[in-house]
């Protein structure tokens, strides 16, 4: 069959995000990226989720290659870093993601 790496669908199914306790995001609005060096990646719309329980925090990367420039964020007053991922201005193919937020499952 052909690789579907590095495309974007609807995630069919609803997503929850539980930090210390607290439920910070859920959605049945959500995307699945599926990569090919590790699990598939969950985008979250911004509309689903508790923004005020993230800050950015001051780390940014070059994507690689198809998604613009990463932007982090950190929960828990800084306690827990770089806990979730954003891209606010990928390439097209991931324009439906824009601003979407993906979060680490190994810190949530």
């Amino acid at each position: 069959g052909l690789s579907k790496a590095g495309n974007i669908e609807p995630f069919n199914g609803s997503l929850k995000v539980v930090v210390s306790g607290k439920v910070i995001a859920k959605t049945d609005r959500g995307f699945r990226s599926l990569e090919t060096s590790h699990p598939p990646s969950y985008y979250i719309p911004p509309d689903d989720i508790k923004m005020d329980a993230l800050l950015y925090n001051q780390r940014v990367t070059p994507a690689n290659g198809k998604k613009g420039f990463v932007f982090y964020f950190e929960a828990d007053n800084g306690y827990i870093t770089d806990i979730a991922w954003t891209y606010t201005d990928p390439t097209p193919t991931f324009r439906k993601i824009k601003n979407y937020l993906s979060f680490y499952a190994s810190k949530v």
